[in-house]
Parts: C-alpha cells; sequence; structure tokens
C-alpha cells in the first residue's frame, strides 16, 4: 500500500468515527407537575382517629312472648318512641283459638267435676247405709281427686293461654329509640 492510499484509509476511518460520535436527538422528559406549600405558622388542631362503635348508654331487647306471623309493624330504625308505642302485632288467630280450646277444657273439666262430686255424694250415702264396701267409695273419691285435680290444671292453663292472647301486640316499655329491627312483616 502506498502512502497515498493509507492517507486516504485513515481520513476514511477518521470520518467514520466521526460521525459515530454524532449527537442523536433525545425525546423531552415529561413535565412532573409539583406540589408546593407555603410555610406558615398556624394554630393546629389535634385531628386525631380512633376506630369505635357508637351505642346507647342502655338498650332493650324487645321481642314478642309467643311464636307468629308479623302483621304489622310501626317501628322502623331511627324512630322515635314513647312508653307503651305499639311497635308490632302478630297474627292473632291462633292465639284465640289457644285461648278458646282452653276454656271449653275447662268446661269439659268442670262437667266431670261435678259428675265427680256428684257420684262421691251418692257412694258416701250407700257407704253410711252400708250397701257398698269401703272400696267402691275409695275408688269414687279417686276419681273425685282426680277430676277436681284436672279441673284446677284446665283453669291454669286456660289463664295461660288467655295470657297468651295478649302478648300478640309488642309495646314500648321505655321512651327511646329504634336501633335495631330483627322482624318483617310477613
Amino acid at each position: 500500500m502506498t502512502p497515498t492510499q493509507s492517507a486516504w484509509l485513515g481520513a476514511i476511518a477518521l470520518s467514520l468515527s466521526v460521525m459515530g460520535c454524532a449527537k442523536h436527538e433525545s425525546t423531552p422528559e415529561a413535565i412532573r407537575p409539583v406540589l408546593t406549600q407555603k410555610v406558615e405558622a398556624t394554630k393546629t388542631v389535634d385531628q386525631t382517629a380512633y376506630s369505635g362503635e357508637v351505642r346507647a348508654r342502655y338498650e332493650t331487647d324487645l321481642g314478642f312472648r309467643i311464636g307468629g306471623k308479623i302483621v304489622e309493624r310501626k317501628a322502623d330504625i331511627g324512630a322515635e318512641v314513647r312508653k307503651g308505642a305499639l311497635l308490632a302485632r302478630l297474627d292473632p288467630a291462633d292465639a284465640r283459638l289457644n285461648a278458646d280450646a282452653a276454656r271449653a277444657q275447662v268446661a269439659a273439666a268442670e262437667t266431670e267435676f261435678n259428675f265427680a262430686s256428684s257420684e262421691l255424694t251418692r257412694y258416701k250415702t250407700l257407704l253410711d247405709k252400708g250397701f257398698i264396701g269401703q272400696s267402691a267409695f275409695d275408688a269414687k273419691q279417686n276419681s273425685h281427686n282426680s277430676a277436681k285435680a284436672k279441673f284446677a290444671a284446665a283453669r291454669s292453663q286456660a289463664a295461660v293461654n288467655v295470657n297468651q292472647s295478649a302478648y300478640t301486640s309488642l309495646y314500648a316499655d321505655q321512651d327511646g329509640v329504634i336501633t335495631t329491627v330483627s322482624g318483617e312483616v310477613g
């Protein structure tokens, strides 16, 4: 290679290397917004946050004393109620039927008791005259005592059933605000 050729090759290599060093234009960086705040002396308020639940000081859970279908609800959550206010009612038909059935059982037990009392009186007369033995009289005495006990039990059960027929209405036991309702009509 001649000195001229090698000079040409050097010049070409130099120009190629210079071309590789050329500046490449890059995409401009996105502008990012900056939040600024002026520092000032102010009165600070303590803003402490706590988790919790707001509840009434006194709570009363009310409910029906008997089972049944709710046919009316008068109070919703947040309603203010006064003592004695009607809150809800159950269908009174079943309670009335139970009370009527209990009254009928009382009447039947009373009839059996009256019959047993009459029999006991007759058997006492027959025992006094010597027409029957003591064991026959004792049997009538036991029948009388049993009828008397059944009559007393029927009266007590009837009183319970009559009371239960009054339990179909739920009333507020004090002034307050309804905070929870757990029963719906139907």
